[in-house]
C-alpha cells in the first residue's frame, strides 16, 4: 500500500508543528525557508515509507509499566489426535538450566543442567500415552521386575559353560555390586555387573526371566513408572529421553524375550523449544516436531500390543471394544474409551481404564547418570541383560537404557542414551569395559 501525498503532508505537519505555533507573518524569509524545509521533509518521508524504511516508533509505556513478555511456549492446544501446529518463533530469552557452574546441591548428576529445571521440563513434556484394549503385557517398574528375578552370570569360557544363579531377588545396590571372575582368554580379568557389556551376550550377567506367570507385568497401576534422563544437548537446548520397563517382549515366535526396555527422546532447542521425537525402537527413529500429535504440549504416544513399540499414530493398532460385528476389523481409537488404556506420566497424572474407572498414574522419575545416579536409581549403571540367555541373540534378554542396543555408534558409542549430547564424559558414552 503506498501512501497519499497529501497524508504525508499532514504526517510530516503534525510532527513538525504543535497547536500552540503562532502563524508567521507575510514577507518573513524565515518562514520562507522553513516552508522549503517542510517539502523537503515530506518527500523523504513518503520515499521512505513506499520502499519499506519507515518503521513507526511504539507509543511509550507510563512510568513504571513493562511490556509482558510472551511466553515461548503458548500456542493453541490441538484436541486429542490432532496434528501439532509449528512453533512459534520464540520471543524471550530461554531460562537458564544449563550452568556448568552449579554447585552438588543444586545438580546432584553433574551434567551442568539444575536438578529443578530437569524435573520442570521433564513434567512439561512427559508422554501421554495409549496402550491397546487387547494389550496383555503390561509396563513394570524396576524394583517389581527384582524383586521377581535373580542375577545370574553366564560364561561359555569355563570347563563347564557356567550359568550360575548369583542373587536372588537383588537390590538396585546388589545389581550394581557383582563381579565375577572370567574364563578363557580373558582369565584373571574381572566381569562386573557395572561397566561390562557383553557384545554378543556369552560371557554377561543377566536378570533372569520372571516367572510365566507374572510375564503379562502389573495390573496395578501405581507399578508403571516412567524414568527420565535429561542432558544439554549440540543445539544449546536440553534433551530428555523417557524409558519404559516391560517384564516381557512378545513379538513372534523367534523374537520373543524377557525385561524389555522401550524409550524415546525429546529434543529441545535452547528456548525449550522442541524440535523433534526420536523413537527407540528396533531402530532409531527422529521424528519432526510438527508430525507429533499433542495434548496440550505432551506428545501423544501408541504401545503395539506386546512388542510394545512407539508409533505417532494409532495405525493398524488391533484394539477390543470397537462394537464391530464380532470384534472383527476392531482398532485402537482415541474417541472410543473402550478400544484403550490411557496413562497420563506426568506427576499427579490418571489412568484411565477401558471400562471407565480412574485411578493415579506412577509418574516420573529421574535416574541421572550412570556414575551420578539420582533418587537411588542405581540400576541405571547395570551393563548386563534384562531376561535371561535364549538359544538365539534375538530370544535372549536385552540391555537397559544407559548401554541399549539401538543404532550403536561406529565407535561403539551408544546412541539412544547419548545422542547429541553436549559436553558428554567419554565414560558415560561408552561401556566401561566389553567381553564376548
Amino acid at each position: 500500500m503506498r501512501l497519499s501525498l497529501l497524508s504525508l503532508l499532514l504526517l510530516v505537519a503534525c510532527n513538525t508543528t504543535s497547536p500552540t505555533t503562532p502563524r508567521r507573518p507575510a514577507g518573513d524569509s524565515a518562514g520562507d525557508a522553513a516552508a522549503e524545509q517542510f517539502i523537503k521533509d515530506a518527500l523523504a518521508v513518503i520515499e521512505a515509507f513506499n520502499n519499506g524504511s519507515l518503521i513507526p516508533e511504539q507509543e511509550a509505556l507510563p512510568d513504571g509499566e513493562t511490556e509482558p513478555a510472551p511466553r515461548p511456549s503458548a500456542r493453541p492446544t490441538p484436541r486429542p489426535g490432532a496434528s501439532a501446529a509449528p512453533n512459534p518463533e520464540p520471543t524471550s530469552p530461554p531460562r537458564v538450566c544449563l550452568d556448568p557452574s552449579l554447585s552438588v546441591a543444586d545438580d546432584a548428576d553433574r551434567d551442568g543442567l539444575h536438578d529443578g529445571c530437569e524435573q520442570d521440563l521433564a513434567e512439561r513434556f512427559a508422554p501421554v500415552i495409549y496402550h491397546s484394549s487387547s494389550e496383555d503385557r503390561w509396563p513394570v517398574n524396576v524394583d517389581w521386575y527384582l524383586s521377581r528375578s535373580a542375577l545370574a552370570i553366564a560364561d561359555p569360557r569355563c570347563d563347564k559353560n557356567r550359568r550360575e544363579r548369583l542373587v536372588p531377588q537383588p537390590t538396585q545396590a546388589q545389581l550394581v555390586a557383582a563381579q565375577e571372575p572370567a574364563c578363557g582368554e580373558d582369565e584373571g580379568t574381572l566381569l562386573k555387573s557395572a561397566g561390562t557389556r557383553s557384545r554378543n551376550k556369552e560371557q554377561t550377567f543377566y536378570l533372569e526371566d520372571v516367572p510365566s506367570a507374572l510375564r503379562n507385568g502389573s495390573t496395578t497401576p501405581s507399578d508403571w513408572r516412567t524414568y527420565v534422563q535429561a542432558y544439554p544437548n549440540e543445539i544449546g537446548g536440553v534433551t530428555l529421553q523417557y524409558w519404559r520397563l516391560y517384564a516381557y517382549h512378545r513379538d513372534d515366535l523367534l523374537n520373543n524375550y524377557g525385561g524389555e526396555w522401550v524409550g524415546f527422546h525429546v529434543v529441545l532447542n535452547h528456548h525449550e523449544q522442541p524440535q523433534q521425537l526420536i523413537l527407540l525402537n528396533d531402530k532409531f527413529e527422529p521424528q519432526p516436531w510438527e508430525q507429533v500429535q499433542l495434548e496440550d504440549e505432551r506428545p501423544v504416544l501408541f504401545v503395539k500390543p506386546g512388542s510394545h513399540n512407539l508409533q505417532l499414530k494409532p495405525d493398524k493398532i488391533g484394539a477390543k471394544g470397537c462394537g464391530s460385528f464380532l470384534g472383527l476389523g476392531c482398532n485402537l481409537d482415541v474417541a472410543k474409551p473402550a478400544t484403550h488404556v490411557r496413562q497420563e506420566t506426568h506427576t499427579d497424572g490418571a489412568i484411565r481404564w477401558f471400562d471407565g474407572q480412574e485411578s493415579p498414574s506412577a509418574g516420573l522419575i529421574q535416574v541421572g547418570r550412570k556414575e551420578h545416579p539420582l533418587n537411588g536409581q542405581d540400576f541405571i549403571a547395570y551393563s548386563g541383560l534384562w531376561g535371561s540367555l535364549g538359544r538365539l541373540y534375538n530370544t535372549s534378554g536385552f540391555w537397559g537404557p544407559a548401554f541399549h542396543h539401538v543404532a550403536r555408534r561406529p565407535d561403539g558409542g551408544i546412541t539412544a542414551w547419548g545422542a547429541g549430547w553436549r559436553g558428554i564424559p567419554q565414560s558415560e558414552l561408552f561401556p566401561w569395559a566389553e567381553s564376548p
